[in-house]
């Protein structure tokens, strides 16, 4: 075997590692090592703030309001609903405004610019033992919430991340594939998190433990920066 079919081999094993090798391991390890995160005998007493970043969401913002009250109805444990409008040009925060009410608090991110600043403005002023962080775009049906808060019945839980599925409304080629891509990475995450190994979140839907919630840096990305800064705590997502 010449060095050509050497290097040719390295480089397709590191291509197939990733989708291939690398799940399998993880497959194996679950099987052994792995263990359950969920503590379903304790009771959770916390309480939730939901924060929504919101940018030149005029259209949509009373929409989505409507949506969430409607939603967390039935989950007592949300008690705060923060409205961040983050830099927004139109009129996002008034339309946000005039659609509070007690539960509901309409604020402008006077902070640093991006989902990152406009998360770090929200937090100061949640009251909730547990952040649920999402967009204007993003369903999030009252069972969801449900699951969320339960997960933090295990105290070791800091971070928790919703399964994000892609509604194909427009029957396109690129949405389907997004939805066979996701299947697959939801499982390998799903690997990752028996194994203690998890350490990532998707924005439209994750949760935080206040306590453990560090300001970002404005070039952080929450997806990637809050999980690895709840890990770096000492505790799991």
């Amino acid at each position: 075997m010449n060095m050509t079919e050497v290097v040719l081999y390295i480089l397709l094993v590191l291509a197939i590692y990733p989708y291939v090798i690398y799940p399998v391991i993880l497959f194996i390890l679950s099987q052994f090592f792995g263990n359950n995160v969920d503590q379903d005998d304790l009771n959770n007493e916390s309480t939730v703030t939901v924060i929504i970043a919101a940018h030149n969401e005029a259209n949509n913002i009373k929409t989505k309001i409507n949506e969430v009250v409607k939603e967390v109805e039935s989950v007592k444990e949300v008690v705060q609903i923060i409205i961040v409008s983050d830099y927004s040009n139109d009129d996002t925060f008034i339309v946000s405004s005039e659609n509070s009410d007690g539960k509901i608090l309409s604020i402008e991110n006077k902070s640093g610019r991006g989902r990152a600043g406009a998360h770090n403005y929200g937090v100061r002023y949640a009251t909730g033992d547990i952040l649920i962080f999402t967009d204007v775009a993003t369903f999030i049906p009252a069972d969801t919430y449900k699951k969320i808060i339960k997960k933090f019945n295990n105290p070791i839980i800091g971070c928790v991340n919703a399964e994000i599925v892609y509604t194909n409304t427009r029957n396109s080629d690129v949405s389907n594939s997004a939805g066979i891509y996701w299947k697959y990475e939801m499982w390998v995450r799903k690997l990752e998190t028996r194994l203690g190994l998890y350490a990532t979140s998707s924005g439209p839907c994750m949760a935080l433990r206040r306590e453990l919630y560090r300001v970002l840096p404005l070039t952080g990305d929450t997806d990637f920066t809050s999980p690895l800064n709840i890990v770096d705590s000492g505790y799991r997502c």
